[in-house]
This record gives C-alpha cells, sequence and structure tokens, in this order.
C-alpha cells in the first residue's frame, strides 16, 4: 500500500420547487425510501476527468493527530480496501438515538447534536437540540444547541464545530450559524455572522479555516448557491458568495473537502417521481472555478463521506430509494468505487466523523421509513 489513510472534514444537502420544508421533513422518513418502481435516475453528460478502536474518541490521537497531519503525510496513490476493518462501536443510548443530526468532534471526542426522534407510538415528530459526547468509553450528554435544529450543514475542524441553516421544526429554514469549540464546564454554542439566505437540507464542509455551504432549500425552491464564511478573519467575518454548483439544483447531495479542493457528489433532483443524482464535481478553492467530474458508478443521496488522503474518500449511508449499507472507497482520479465492507446497519442523514488519521465513525441514523431512529455506530479503521 503507497497510501496511507489521514485528513479529512465533514458534509450533506436540499429541496424542491413547491414544496414546504414540512413536506421535506415528512419525505425523509417516507418517500424518500420508497422502492425502486419510483426510481428515475438523473444522467449527466459525461465529460472526462481534467476498544481497543473506539478509545481513540477518549484522547487516543483525536485532535493531537488531526492537528499533526499534514499534505506530505497525504500523498495519492493506491490504496486496497483490504486496508480497512469495519467493526461496531458501543451504540447511542435509546433517550440519544437521532437522525438528521450534526457530527463531529471537539477535543478528540466524536460529538454529535441536534436531529430528529419519534415517540414510541410514532405519533410525535420530536425535534432535538440535545447532544451526545462519547466520553471515557461511553455516550454522554453534552452542550446543546441553543434550539431544536435538524438537517443543517456542518463542519468541523480544530477549531470546532461549525453549524448553519437548518430547520427548527419541519417547517421553516433557518440562516442562523453557531460554533462550539470547547466541552469545558460553561462552554456552549456561539452565534456566528448569519447566512444571507435561509436554507435547510444543504450540505456544508470546513477548508482551512472557511466554512462553505451549498445548495439547499428554503422551502419554495432548491438553490445550487455556494457560500462562505472565513473563521480566521481578523474582523467580524462575513459570507461571500461563490460561483454556483453546475449541474441541476439538488437535496441532500454530499460536500467533502480533500486537499485545496471541495467535491459535490449526487444528491437529489425530484421527490415526484424520484429522481437520484450521481454527478460528481470538483471546486478550485485556489481560482475559484467548478469542474465536471465522471459521474459515480452509483447514484445516491444522503451520503456521508470524509476524505482518505489525497486521492480517496469514504463515502457510505446512500439513500437511493432504499438505503445501502455498503462502505465504499471513491478513487477521485477516474471516480471509481471499491466496497471496502457493510455498516452494523442501515443508516442514512447521518454524519461520518473523523476519530483520528486512521478512523471514522457512522453515528445514528434513519434506518428505514418507519419513522425509525438507530443508535447504532459503524466503525471504519485504516489499517
Amino acid at each position: 500500500m503507497v497510501s496511507k489513510c489521514h485528513k479529512l472534514l465533514p458534509v450533506l444537502m436540499v429541496l424542491a420547487p413547491h414544496f414546504t420544508v414540512q413536506q421535506s421533513a415528512v419525505l425523509t422518513d417516507t418517500f424518500l425510501f420508497q422502492r425502486a418502481k419510483y426510481i428515475k435516475p438523473y444522467v449527466m453528460e459525461e465529460k472526462p476527468t481534467t476498544a481497543e478502536v473506539q478509545k481513540a474518541a477518549s484522547g487516543e490521537g483525536g485532535a493531537d493527530a488531526y492537528n499533526k497531519s499534514t499534505d506530505q503525510d497525504r500523498q495519492p496513490g493506491t490504496m486496497p480496501a483490504a486496508g480497512f476493518t469495519v467493526t461496531e462501536g458501543i451504540e447511542l443510548p435509546p433517550q440519544l438515538k437521532r437522525g438528521g443530526h450534526i457530527g463531529g468532534t471537539i477535543g478528540g471526542k466524536a460529538v454529535v447534536v441536534g436531529g430528529t426522534d419519534w415517540n414510541d407510538t410514532k405519533t410525535v415528530k420530536h425535534w432535538l437540540q440535545n447532544a451526545a459526547v462519547f466520553d471515557r468509553d461511553k455516550w454522554v450528554p453534552g452542550p446543546s444547541l441553543p434550539g431544536p435544529l435538524a438537517y443543517a450543514m456542518y463542519g468541523s475542524d480544530p477549531t470546532g464545530i461549525y453549524v448553519a441553516g437548518g430547520t427548527p421544526d419541519g417547517t421553516v429554514s433557518s440562516r442562523s450559524v453557531y460554533r462550539l469549540h470547547s466541552l469545558a464546564p460553561g462552554a456552549g454554542w456561539e452565534l456566528l455572522p448569519p447566512l444571507p439566505e435561509a436554507l435547510s437540507y444543504g450540505s456544508g464542509a470546513m477548508l482551512n479555516g472557511k466554512f462553505y455551504v451549498a445548495c439547499g432549500t428554503n422551502g419554495r425552491e432548491k438553490s445550487n448557491h455556494m457560500w462562505v464564511l472565513d473563521t480566521r478573519s481578523t474582523g467580524t467575518p462575513a459570507w461571500k458568495k461563490c460561483p454556483p454548483v453546475p449541474g441541476p439544483a439538488r437535496t441532500l447531495s454530499l460536500l467533502v473537502a480533500d486537499g485545496k479542493y471541495l467535491y459535490l457528489l449526487g444528491g437529489l433532483r425530484h421527490e415526484e417521481p424520484l429522481t437520484v443524482l450521481k454527478d460528481a464535481y470538483r471546486y478550485d478553492t485556489g481560482n475559484g472555478t467548478w469542474e465536471q467530474l465522471r459521474d459515480l458508478p452509483l447514484e445516491g443521496y444522503a451520503w456521508a463521506g470524509q476524505p482518505v488522503d489525497a486521492g480517496h474518500l469514504l463515502i457510505t449511508g446512500r439513500a437511493y430509494g432504499k438505503i445501502d449499507t455498503g462502505i465504499w472507497l471513491l478513487r477521485l482520479k477516474d471516480m471509481s468505487m471499491e466496497k471496502i465492507g457493510e455498516a452494523v446497519g442501515p443508516a442514512t442523514t447521518a454524519p461520518l466523523i473523523k476519530i483520528n488519521n486512521k478512523q471514522w465513525w457512522l453515528v445514528g441514523g434513519e434506518p428505514d421509513a418507519n419513522k425509525n431512529r438507530t443508535g447504532k455506530v459503524t466503525i471504519i479503521t485504516c489499517k
């Protein structure tokens, strides 16, 4: 194996004309996971490419390993699927399971916050603001958001977890932006400048201190806008508009940062008939330009993903009318995918969290269309 496992950042995406945010929220529990007779893949014109394990979250590696990762560590090369193992981690307690939530790390500890769950009789949907932190081999309560929030755009880096937009109740989209930088007693979510437009069901990523938010829905129509906030700004940071994402507007696609690039993958074009995307784009943050890449081999939406090194991404959590348990290694050179294993259970609208340079956790999520939420944790480790 020439290449080793290394750097990361987080991910997710939007909705359709004349669909309210409330309808969108219902779709994530029902229509989005209906069977194949509704599925119509959207094909873009193809263009050529121009515990040991879980103790890591309690302090072994974590933020320190993250900060020591360098571009020299992250050399492209061939990375066989045999270089990974997939194991089951410690589940979220029943009272902390969720889907449509935010995930990241603070001080090397995995954190999930917000999202949704249902009551035992599946008659009431709860919009969550509470958090769970993996500390000393167990999940414990963490800093709650200022209010309920689900299906938000988010990203994580050594400075904290960043959250933008989302919906607090399934009826409206939010402009609010927050950051959590510490788990110390008394620390909480700080308010950052609001998004220029209200968005939910979008995707986000952190890259070189900048928080990118792509696409989303305002409850009336889909957007292909992308915005960026420089969190390192010495003055008051301000959102700036980037060139729009090429291709059709979409919901629930994946945004992943790797090197100097952002990769935007797949998503949902229409709810009726269910039209699932597999197109892929790369954004050069140096010159501000988009490039269309080869299509993914599989259409999908609500993917979760993280970079492994300068040439590969881990992607999982795929929905396409059903929910796939597959975990794939995506080779960015030719957009080919190789399956490395299966998640411990079906889960979509869930974060894939980087624990250190060789380990990633898929935490919680929506396992089916029956208003269930899972607390299962899948651990992916690079040998």
